[in-house]
């Protein structure tokens, strides 16, 4: 390279436009060439790499000099500050390329040893944005390992188009099932929260509109989960409110007492929702985020419809003679209901309980080792492709078929389908591009129609903090429960207030295992 101790270098550096002249040809190198010709042709012309800064000292300012700009400070560490102070003393009067993101930002002139460490970089022209910018990734340093995909996600359109309108007619029906049952069951009062329960879900997409969340499947079905929840809210209060009519109350009166005597239970559950949410959103994948997401505004907005909206619209109507009636509140009601019945004693027929949860509990634990429990690739890492098929076939006939292309541990899971008549779920080892084609063929020579409708990857490193996620969000959100509890309980002290907290979680726990032992005894084949 041409400099002021090499004079008849073949390289010329221009500093204006940053570029570099072959003068023998005269011609103008490009970043590829001057890569190629120049900076890593010999592996000796390597001096320092990102690995040789101090984390975190890279920092962007304007230049001092008085000739405007902006610069790059850097520190070097032990290591680089000595490669360096060998490398301008031995270099004085030669050009050293300063060089970032594959492209040369500057090559000045050694003047003399530099021996602190502390180096700067003069951008000339650029800004400070781009100076910020690129001390920001001077500031995270090397990458000593090679990169990998850890996840990959495709959805087929139509498949995408079919699950929405699928979730959507899913809300509709839970939705209007939901509305149904309140009007028939709690009359009155039941038609009044099911308004509050539109007002609901137009005040939450609303607020959707407002924040910019995008709904994503588990999103939505978060979002029909807060439906169910809203509603609990207005069963507590109508069934309080019912308890106070029997007790000879005013309906003004009973509308007060079932609020006020509801409200702490209505708001001890959000609360504890909510919790639930924030730790969800903090150790959750992507997709659990948004759940969490649409659950937590969806839990806070349903709290406030149902203890102002509802409310409001039950005093409204109650001054209107022909709805002061108590029939009109389902006080006479008795179905769905032991109203003048005897009570069912659970703690006397405790041992009847403890023993149908039991026949549960054992021999799902029992499947659940005999590996009756089948983890999605989330939890194991691997590939899972969604295929649709135009008829009905047999497991066997697609992990057969697929064997023979070489995948390895193919297990495949049949369900209705959502395009065809029948969709195949294939979960293997992890995949290329290459075999997912090539499996493809296998299956269309068998089944011309066969469809692949989304293929999910999730590589070893994903998996396992997935695994890890998982536990930590049981145990935390466990822990913060109980001690929510404990601290709302504690009327006779914080430790009396424990036990209130560590009973629910062992409830929690008990619901936990049913629910994984029905799933280890119906997943086991």
């Amino acid at each position: 390279m041409k400099s002021d101790k090499n004079a008849l270098g073949r390289y010329e550096f221009n500093q204006s436009s940053l570029t570099f002249t072959d003068r023998q040809t005269n011609k103008t190198l490009s970043d590829q060439e001057t890569r190629d010709q120049i900076l890593y042709k010999d592996p000796k012309n390597l001096i320092l790499s990102g690995k040789n800064l101090v984390p975190g000292s890279a920092n962007a300012n304007f230049s001092q000099s008085g000739a405007g700009g902006v610069t790059v400070n850097l520190e070097l560490d032990k290591e680089g500050t000595q490669k360096f102070a060998d490398f301008t003393r031995n270099h004085v009067k030669d050009l050293m390329a300063i060089v970032y993101d594959g492209k040369v930002q500057s090559a000045p002139v050694i003047n003399e040893e530099i021996p602190g460490g502390k180096v700067v970089i003069t951008l000339g022209s650029a800004t400070l944005k781009e100076a910020v910018e690129m001390a920001d990734l001077l500031n995270s340093g090397a990458l000593p390992v090679p990169l990998s995909i850890a996840q990959i996600q495709e959805v087929e359109a139509s498949l995408g188009r079919d699950s929405v309108a699928a979730t959507q007619r899913a809300g509709i029906l839970g939705l209007t099932a939901v509305c149904l049952f309140m009007a028939v069951y709690y009359l009155l009062p039941g038609l009044l929260a099911d308004f509050a329960l539109i007002f609901y879900a137009i005040l939450t997409f609303a607020l959707f509109k407002l924040l910019g969340v995008v709904l994503t499947l588990p999103g939505i079905a978060g979002f029909i989960l807060s439906i169910g929840m809203a509603v609990d809210a207005n069963i507590l209060i109508f069934e309080r409110m019912k308890e106070e009519l029997r007790a000879g109350k005013t309906l003004h009166a009973a509308i007060d007492a079932g609020f006020s005597r509801a409200f702490p239970s209505i708001r001890d559950s959000n609360l504890s929702t909510l919790i639930t949410c924030v730790i969800l959103w903090m150790y959750g994948a992507p997709s659990i985020r948004g759940f969490a997401l649409v659950l937590g505004l969806g839990v806070v907005i349903s709290f406030f419809t149902a203890v102002t909206v509802t409310r409001t619209l039950l005093h409204l109507i109650v001054n209107e003679n022909v709805t002061a009636h108590p029939s009109w509140f389902g006080v006479t009601r008795s179905w769905l209901s032991r109203q003048g019945q005897g009570r069912l004693d659970v703690v006397r027929n405790r041992n009847l309980f403890f023993g149908i949860s039991l026949a549960l509990i054992i021999p799902g634990l029992i499947f659940l080792f005999m590996g009756g429990l089948k983890p999605g690739i989330d939890f194991t890492g691997g590939s899972m492709v969604h295929y649709s098929f135009p008829q009905k076939v047999q497991s066997k006939q697609i992990q057969d078929i697929l064997q023979g292309t070489g995948l390895k541990d193919v297990q495949v899971q049949l369900s209705e389908g959502t395009v065809g008549a029948q969709d195949a779920f294939v979960r293997t080892r992890v995949i290329s591009d290459q075999q997912r084609d090539a499996a493809l063929k296998a299956l269309q020579a068998k089944f011309p129609k066969v469809q692949d409708l989304g293929y999910d990857q999730i590589g070893p490193s994903i998996s396992r903090e997935l695994v890890q996620n998982a536990f930590w969000t049981v145990l935390l959100a466990s822990v913060c429960i109980m001690l929510f509890l404990a601290y709302q309980f504690q009327s006779a002290g914080f430790k009396s207030g424990l036990k209130f907290g560590v009973c629910a979680v062992i409830a929690l726990l008990h619901d936990v295992l049913v629910l994984v032992g029905i799933f280890a005894i119906a997943g086991f084949s």
